[in-house]
């Protein structure tokens, strides 16, 4: 349970010299209060809660919703391997005849590694300059869509960046 489980209530200045007596009002307010309601309309369903059961709900939801966001990053994150790694090996691939060649010239097979982690390399920084450079304008209409939300979005947060581009670098 995230909330401690308490009922209280919002009392005015004036009633918060005697505390007792306003939960007593309150509770006979509310009892007539569901009566008119039920008076009005009988299909309405009476479901009195406190703050405390509110925001338990509403953190219930949230967690949820972190699972699903972190599941998807989990994914979009396998898919970004599988990318910079298809594309390195389609690369090597397609340089096998060159590293044959270079071999026969006398290259060693530390040297042909080392050309081929370079422009790997290269590969990715220039990866990681044009997904940065693309994703800011993404994330700053993103906060422009969400701005009115009760969790406002802070379009550019230089630790998400550096982070997002050092696991793709540790990847490649």
């Amino acid at each position: 349970m995230l909330f401690t489980r308490r009922d209280f209530l919002y009392a005015s200045r004036s009633a918060r010299r005697t505390p007792v007596l306003t939960c007593v009002v309150v509770l006979a307010v509310a009892a007539s209060v569901a009566q008119i309601v039920h008076s009005l309309d009988s299909s309405q369903v009476e479901t009195p809660e406190t703050i405390w059961d509110d925001l338990e709900r509403n953190a219930e939801q949230m967690r949820s919703l972190a699972g699903i966001i972190l599941f998807m990053a989990g994914i979009a994150v396998a898919l970004a391997i599988t990318g910079v790694y298809a594309v390195l090996s389609f690369a090597v691939s397609q340089r096998t005849r060159e590293f044959g060649i270079q071999m026969v010239l006398g290259a060693t097979r530390p040297g042909i590694l080392r050309s081929v982690l370079l422009r790997g390399t290269r590969q990715i920084a220039v990866g990681l300059l044009f997904g940065m450079a693309m994703a800011e304008p993404a994330a700053w209409g993103l906060t422009l869509f969400l701005k009115k939300t009760p969790q406002p979005l802070k379009s550019f947060d230089p630790s998400v960046y550096a982070i997002s581009a050092l696991v793709l670098c540790v990847v490649g």
